[in-house]
């Protein structure tokens, strides 16, 4: 068993790739839960911004497809998904630079919808048919919460 390492948001988005297995429940969180992870991070950073910020555990097994690496996503795959849909707002909204394709690192296995959801929100937000609605709405809750 490997020890656990410690990452940043860029390197996990940057050179990996994540698989949500089927056996996972779709994205389900709410409005409280997305303004709470934002409320969090803002308050360490604005009281605490000297350290790095302990943003959860994501537990992954590793495994081949297509001659590429992939991470299963055990556990932390809702706060995962509300990561990659914060940077879509941050891109979208905020005109904030993220590493380009990371939409595309994040993918649902016999879930299309939410992996088309999620590239379509880094794509475009405004195009509202076919998406996820949890991930939809979780990105206009983002986006509500970073302008107050």
């Amino acid at each position: 068993m490997e020890k656990p390492r410690e990452f940043n948001i860029d390197s996990i988005f940057k050179d990996d790739n994540y698989l949500i297995p089927l056996y996972q429940r779709n994205y389900a969180w709410e409005e409280t839960q997305v303004t709470q992870l934002i409320q969090d991070v803002w308050d360490y950073a604005c009281f605490e911004g000297n350290s790095n910020y302990y943003i959860g555990t994501l537990v992954v097994h590793s495994r081949e497809i297509n001659k590429m690496i992939h991470y299963e996503t055990i556990d932390g795959q809702q706060r995962l998904t509300t990561i990659n849909i914060l940077l879509s707002v941050l891109k979208n909204e905020f005109n904030v630079i993220v590493n380009p394709g990371y939409e595309s690192k994040l993918k649902f296995h016999s879930r299309p919808l939410s992996s088309e959801t999620l590239k379509s929100l880094s794509d475009n937000p405004l195009n509202n048919s076919h998406r996820n609605s949890k991930m939809q709405q979780a990105y206009l809750d983002m986006k509500k919460k970073l302008k107050e």
